[in-house]
């Protein structure tokens, strides 16, 4: 049974209690011997201010860049669970940052790194194929992914993406980037637009 301690207020369990369940989860799937998929999504550093949890609280967090700090350091740990119990030998972890971040407490800060900030993304294998370019997009994870577990995707294409991984088989248009960018913001709803304009005082 789940604590009060381990709920926040919004969304649901806070990171440490998610990738402690998540460790549990892995080891069992991988004990079980059968092809499987786990889906974890963390959400202590979600936007407006991020969630301090009790356990970050007691280990000295007091801001939002330490809450960033304590979740990066619990994810670590579930990285390094599985590399320690020899799960990357055929088990693929990939770690997905879902979008940039909007209004948060050091969005000052990260103005200032102006058009060079990009979404973090980490593919770990001890084997697959290798990348096939730098350049990955959202719209890329769903083919690289389903390439990385060993499904064939043909000419390298689902929707708008394209696999980063394995023999490029389809070239990618020019521009591409510049050209999604603009058509993802000439979609934009009022209310989408809203979310990345200064929280009214």
């Amino acid at each position: 049974p789940l604590a009060v301690r381990d709920r926040n207020a919004a969304w649901g369990l806070y990171d440490n209690k998610l990738l402690e369940n998540a460790r549990l989860k892995l080891a069992e799937l991988h004990a079980a011997g059968q092809p499987f998929n786990l889906t974890i999504l963390t959400l202590d550093t979600h936007n407006p201010f991020g969630f301090l949890s009790p356990t970050c609280r007691e280990a000295g967090v007091v801001d939002f860049k330490g809450i960033v700090t304590c979740s990066a350091e619990h994810i670590a740990r579930f990285v390094e669970f599985a590399q320690t119990q020899g799960y990357l030998k055929n088990t693929v972890v990939v770690i997905i940052g879902d979008h940039l971040t909007a209004r948060n407490p050091l969005w000052e800060q990260l103005q200032q790194v102006g058009s060079s900030r990009r979404m973090f993304n980490l593919i770990l294998a001890e084997e697959g194929p290798q990348p096939n370019t730098q350049e990955l997009l959202p719209y890329d994870m769903f083919p690289t992914v389903l390439e990385l577990v060993g499904l064939g995707v043909k000419g390298d294409r689902m929707g708008l993406g394209y696999s980063a991984v394995g023999p490029m088989e389809t070239s990618r248009p020019a521009q591409r980037i510049p050209l999604l960018a603009r058509t993802a913001w000439e979609r934009a709803s009022p209310t989408y637009e809203s979310l990345w304009k200064p929280t009214p005082e």
